[in-house]
């Protein structure tokens, strides 16, 4: 749910994007999985970037996290070029990027306990740091009696609560979540929202993007950005979408996880 504590919409034209994108364009051999998009995502906010299947979600936050390499166009991220190695060094330690895919961040033959306290050494917390903050975090998810058991023994909603923890461990400006509660229970996907509404209470300025295909999830977040076919068709406040002329077909394309699309070339969503 939007949290109370995001700028209002009117205030967003005078906030520096914390991503944004110009003439972006990716392919993957001969398939074109971003065509020349160009947007502004806002700071501060939860904001969705919904579609269905393979029409470049998955690409376009794996640029965004610098984890892909740019191929076309220029993507500004936390005030810098994502492309540049040197703003990647500095920025990737206040990016937190949980790829598409149950428990894909995780170690499976790893504790709970020991996967947090890993992502929390890569970036760089000292001994003295790491057990009070992961228990801060392990706490907060409800996996505080779990800390031993092994991540590959744990439900596909708790495994998406571990690798939450480790995203949070560094405490990030900016959190990118792809398609996090898909392939989880209807329960575990409340509880999956009302942690990150909870998380953000106690850190307002920090900016979450969030691909999904679940178009009564989007309708709880502060802004979106909806795609189809590698292109954007409409941004805007979920009223501001739904309200639009292009809401019909916003509601099509985002309806079609009951049918995801693939193309032939297996390209990613």
């Amino acid at each position: 749910m939007p949290s109370s504590t995001s700028p209002a919409p009117a205030d967003l034209s005078a906030r520096k994007p914390v991503v944004s994108i110009k003439e972006v364009t990716h392919h993957y051999g001969k398939s074109v999985a971003l065509d020349s998009i160009s947007v502004d995502i806002p700071p501060g906010l939860m904001v969705g970037i919904i579609g269905p299947d393979g029409v470049g979600k998955s690409t376009l936050l794996g640029l965004m996290a610098g984890s892909k390499k740019l191929q076309k166009g220029s993507m500004t991220v936390l005030g810098g070029d994502i492309a540049d190695v040197r703003h990647r060094r500095v920025v990737c330690p206040q990016i937190a990027y949980m790829p598409q895919g149950l428990g894909k961040n995780l170690y499976l033959e790893l504790s709970v306990q020991d996967n947090v306290d890993f992502m929390a050494q890569l970036f760089g917390l000292s001994r003295a740091e790491r057990p009070v903050k992961i228990k801060e975090l392990l706490d907060a998810t409800g996996l505080g009696p779990f800390p031993d058991r092994p991540a590959g023994k744990l439900s596909g909603g708790m495994k998406q609560k571990v690798g939450l923890c480790g995203a949070l461990v560094h405490e990030p400006d900016l959190l990118v979540l792809d398609e996090p509660t898909t392939g989880v229970d209807p329960l575990s996907r409340r509880q999956f929202w009302t942690l990150i509404d909870d998380i953000r209470a106690g850190r307002p300025s920090m900016s979450v993007v969030i691909a999904t295909a679940y178009m009564d999830e989007a309708q709880q977040w502060d802004w979106i950005v909806a795609m189809d076919d590698g292109k954007v068709l409409a941004t805007g406040t979920p009223a501001e979408l739904m309200a639009a002329d292009r809401a019909p077909r916003i509601s099509r394309s985002a309806s079609s996880r009951c049918c995801p699309r693939r193309s032939a070339a297996g390209m990613p969503s």
